[in-house]
């Protein structure tokens, strides 16, 4: 969870607030002045009016955004709301950037569940989310069969530093390295194991497109570091 926030001046020396909202699930909101204007996401540069001013919004390779404003009287002919790419290489990279975040958001998801299953579990309920680690599932069974029923709640503070490394890779995801794609695979597969030995054919199903997502993310975060890196020659050409 992030804000990233610029103060634009209108005519009358008003000074207006432009901030972008980034939750840790879903996509991130565009607002001015406390208002959301629009949810982002889109495969093109945002161009809106704010102050009397055309503005420019689009994000970038790092997670962040890049924030542009003209002169006040310059609105005239934008609508008040567009996207519009720039260039190929623009469109390629926010197009990269959105399958990024949409890949770390598994992170998350997983992190959350896992933790939810672990409590229902706890609570002795049968019900649980098939995209939670079955590595959560197996500490539960742990801490029952060696400190028994009434310490089971123990296995919810076992599970927090598991929820805890999840989120960070799906920060770490958003903040543009790669790498957690790659460590997200390799330990998500192997948890899959858990979940065949466990016979949950759902979580099973579930695991394998995460993986897939994962993937997916890896080569796009891989595919916008090249396309960041060839900026500067478009430019040029």
């Amino acid at each position: 969870m992030g804000t990233n926030r610029w103060e634009v001046m209108d005519g009358a020396g008003r000074t207006h607030v432009v901030s972008v909202d980034k939750r840790l699930f879903g996509t991130p909101t565009l607002h001015v002045d406390g208002h959301q204007l629009m949810r982002l996401g889109g495969d093109g540069i945002v161009a809106f009016e704010v102050a009397g001013r055309p503005a420019r919004l689009s994000p970038q390779p790092d997670g962040g955004y890049d924030f542009s404003v003209g002169s006040i009287g310059q609105v005239a002919g934008l609508s008040s709301l567009a996207t519009t790419p720039t260039s190929s290489v623009d469109a390629a990279a926010l197009r990269f950037t959105r399958d990024r975040d949409r890949a770390a958001g598994w992170f998350y998801w997983i992190g959350g569940l896992s933790l939810v299953n672990t409590i229902l579990l706890v609570l002795g309920s049968d019900s649980s989310f098939g995209s939670g680690l079955g590595l959560a599932t197996y500490l539960v069974v742990i801490v029952y069969i060696v400190a028994g029923k009434p310490l089971l709640w123990l296995s919810i503070f076992l599970t927090v530093p598991l929820v805890a490394g999840l989120f960070f890779l799906g920060r770490t995801a958003r903040a543009g390295a790669s790498w957690p794609f790659a460590f997200g695979v390799i330990a998500y597969a192997l948890d899959l194991l858990l979940v065949l030995s466990l016979t949950d054919w759902i979580g099973v199903a579930i695991h394998g497109f995460a993986l897939m997502t994962f993937l997916s993310g890896w080569r796009a975060a891989r595919a916008l570091r090249s396309v960041s890196s060839s900026r500067p020659s478009a430019a040029a050409a």
